[in-house]
């Protein structure tokens, strides 16, 4: 029994470090952030559909009393079982996407469980379709809360679908004999590593998810920090000396090699690395900021050819460039630069985008005002 544990154990540890590596993968986080799109959801049925082939696939077989370690089994003879965790995929995949991810892991399992062979065979197909709606069950009322289960429930959770398994081995087994043996053998181990991985599973999600959290709340305090010493000198509009000043507290406060800010055609200022070719009051000189200017929109590089600077041995490696717009027009660009492309991030961009948004507010709202202001003066005038 010991060693059926450890064999097992050593299985969920395959899928508990594949799960950790899709949690750090930016597009299976948005995707879990977005779990009850039926996009989403496809997507899930996939992922868990290949854990639920992986469980098949890395099984440990059961003859009678002794558990034979192989690799891959694709046919059982006709007196043997299969112990694996199947389950533990189809549970997880129910408390994360719902009953719809869950049945369609469910029929990928049970069937290719099936397709395998070996005793009663056609029972792991019935197991698989009540713990698919057990779990969806529980994964749904998460859903329609925002939330995922907690890890305490969890690990119940697990338990007890492991649990459904070894009743339905015992109910709708031919052989009784047959059916206690495998169950004593194998009950303690599969339910308690269930348990365990299922717990560890949602560990895992909800630490990413906690962990964004407070990478959000820290890109927050930044965008309203760099917004509260910037905003005056913006307010003023587009000149080299405001420029310049909001420049450097970019800079000072943000994890760059250089930060620029131009108008539509010069550099009003640039400070930073690569300060003795960017110089203010020169034409812009990147095509990357061309190509942002002409388009309105967002561009990044991750190359010295990229950026497009045409002075030889620039430093700088990689930058993003935001246009700057008043009233539906771009008036400039905020760029940050990187002398290593590798420290561009998620972070950066999200908070560089924030940061043009916010400039540009108020931009328009100085623009606003100085009007306000010659509409004023001209009727003292009149």
């Amino acid at each position: 029994m010991l060693n059926l544990f450890i064999l097992l154990l050593e299985r969920v540890g395959l899928i508990i470090l594949i799960a950790y590596i899709l949690m750090n993968i930016n597009h299976f986080k948005s995707m879990m952030n977005d779990r009850e799109k039926r996009r989403s959801q496809w997507q899930l049925i996939i992922i868990f559909g290949c854990f639920s082939m992986l469980s098949n696939f890395t099984g440990v077989q059961i003859r009678g009393d002794e558990i034979i370690n192989g690799t891959v089994y694709n046919h059982l003879s006709p007196d043997a079982s299969l112990a694996n965790t199947r389950v533990l995929t189809i549970g997880v995949s129910g408390l994360i996407g719902g009953p719809f991810v869950a049945l369609a892991v469910a029929l990928i399992s049970g069937i290719y469980r099936v397709y395998i062979g070996g005793a009663d065979a056609y029972i792991y197909l019935i197991s698989s379709i009540i713990i698919a709606l057990v779990s969806g069950y529980f994964g749904h009322k998460a859903m329609r809360a925002n939330r995922y289960p907690t890890i305490v429930k969890g690990a119940l959770i697990g338990g007890a679908t492991e649990i459904i398994q070894m009743l339905c081995i015992l109910v709708f087994s031919d052989n009784t004999v047959h059916a206690w043996t495998l169950v004593k053998l194998i009950a303690l181990p599969m339910i308690s590593i269930n348990s365990i991985g299922t717990a560890i599973f949602l560990s895992i999600i909800l630490s990413t998810i906690k962990k964004e959290e407070e990478t959000r709340a820290i890109q927050t305090h930044d965008v309203l920090q760099l917004a509260n010493q910037t905003l005056p000198y913006f307010r003023s509009g587009l000149n080299e000396q405001s420029a310049k000043q909001a420049a450097e507290i970019i800079l000072n406060l943000m994890r760059v090699s250089a930060v620029a800010i131009t108008n539509r055609k010069d550099i009003l200022t640039h400070v930073g690395v690569a300060s003795d070719h960017h110089v203010a009051q020169k034409a812009i000189i990147t095509d990357l900021s061309k190509i942002a200017i002409q388009t309105g929109t967002l561009k990044e590089a991750y190359s010295s050819e990229d950026i497009g600077c045409n002075h030889p041995g620039c430093p700088l490696e990689a930058a993003i460039v935001m246009p700057l717009h008043v009233k539906n027009e771009v008036v400039g660009t905020l760029k940050l630069y990187f002398t290593n492309k590798h420290d561009v991030n998620f972070s950066d961009k999200q908070l560089a985008t924030g940061l043009a948004d916010i400039f540009s507010s108020q931009l328009e709202l100085g623009q606003a005002e100085t009007q306000n202001a010659l509409i004023r003066d001209a009727e003292i005038k009149s």
